[in-house]
């Protein structure tokens, strides 16, 4: 993984790694308005690193929700 922490965005490998879930949770939470993404191509998805580490760190990614 090539992470670059000065980037505002973080791809879908590197949110589901850095959370430890799967991609269709992260857009299972996508379309429930947990988190933003921008579509930069039909197939490429970008999820807002501060909201990423937001989940991670107040560990609001409860999943019975």
């Amino acid at each position: 993984m090539s992470t670059n922490i000065n980037s505002p965005y973080m791809s879908v490998a590197e949110a589901t790694e850095y959370l430890r879930v799967s991609a269709d949770t992260l857009r299972r939470w996508a379309r429930e308005g947990r988190l933003k993404r921008v579509r930069l191509t039909r197939r490429k998805l970008l999820y807002l690193r501060c909201e990423i580490e937001a989940l991670a760190t107040d560990n609001i990614y409860d999943l019975s929700h």
